[in-house]
């Protein structure tokens, strides 16, 4: 999976990593 949203810690659905 692409973590494009990585830098707000948060995957591609939205659900904090």
């Amino acid at each position: 999976m692409i973590d494009e949203v990585s830098d707000v810690g948060m995957d591609l659905n939205g659900i904090k990593v």
